[in-house]
């Protein structure tokens, strides 16, 4: 933020979106490819080609009925950490779990009824946006979904989310390579009602969603965004379900640590093989 910005008063936000708006002009210094040291993959290794909208941005409300959202946010309260999952379908099939880490003491059941959870929210995006956003969806068979929570109060603390882009995690951190999926996703879970911030920014739009439980944001992935900080009283929190969809497999640490599985290389697509 700028220096000459006024302190907020006691009590007030931390961050007003309005003096963000003014002084986050771009090209921003925090984006992710700033530099030259970094290696965006050319667009014939992206997913451009899938995408029969591009540079969008779409809100929606009232996403799950109340039954699905309390089964959602159940199951993710008894496992009481976040975990990620990868989900995988044939055909024309409904997206189905393969796998999920992050969750190494949960029971077979708990594990279950969140995958299953989880389900419900990716097939209702897929069917009502992905599908119909996709040029070829029948190439798209792939989702990472994750849960991020925790405590909100006296701003964050530093656990606001810097400005970033989402990739293939593995290409950036083993080669400095970047990759995006086709589009993402934010579905807000549970956002305590007494939250004064937290918003989903996308400086390259200009843009902010204000988090709202069962409100789910979808985006072209090559938009940078970040959560601002937000005020808020103890133990107050914003869990969220976080979904990037994939022409392809990528790597995840967090289960390939608890399948015992970590460090094995397979041959997934040709852009593990470029090199500027």
């Amino acid at each position: 933020m700028n220096a000459d910005l006024p302190t907020p008063a006691r009590g007030s936000a931390l961050w007003d979106i309005r003096q963000v708006h003014r002084n986050w002009a771009l090209p921003h210094p925090e984006l992710a490819f700033g530099g030259p040291q970094h290696r965006v993959l050319p667009d014939r290794y992206q997913a451009n080609a899938l995408r029969a909208v591009e540079r969008c941005l779409i809100v929606q409300d009232g996403l799950l009925n109340a039954a699905e959202l309390a089964d959602l946010q159940q199951a993710h309260a008894d496992l009481q950490v976040g975990v990620s999952s990868r989900f995988n379908r044939q055909g024309q099939a409904a997206f189905e779990a393969l796998a999920t880490g992050g969750a190494p003491r949960a029971s077979e059941q708990q594990i279950r009824r969140i995958q299953e959870a989880k389900a419900v929210v990716i097939n209702r995006i897929w069917h009502q946006c992905f599908a119909f956003l996709l040029a070829q969806a029948e190439q798209v068979n792939h989702i990472d979904a994750w849960i991020n929570d925790g405590p909100l109060h006296q701003g964050q603390k530093g656990r606001y989310h810097f400005t970033h882009y989402d990739c293939d995690e593995y290409l950036e951190f083993s080669k400095g390579l970047f990759r995006f999926p086709a589009y993402a996703a934010v579905f807000y879970l549970d956002v305590d009602p007494r939250l004064d911030g937290g918003r989903l920014w996308f400086p390259e739009l200009g843009q902010a969603v204000i988090p709202a439980t069962n409100r789910v944001a979808i985006f072209d992935a090559r938009y940078a965004h970040s959560v601002l900080p937000a005020a808020a009283p103890s133990r107050a929190k914003r869990t969220v379900l976080t979904m990037n969809v994939w022409d392809y497999e990528t790597r995840n640490e967090r289960i390939e640590l608890e399948s015992g599985t970590l460090g094995y290389v397979e041959n997934r697509r040709h852009e593990l093989d470029w090199l500027p």
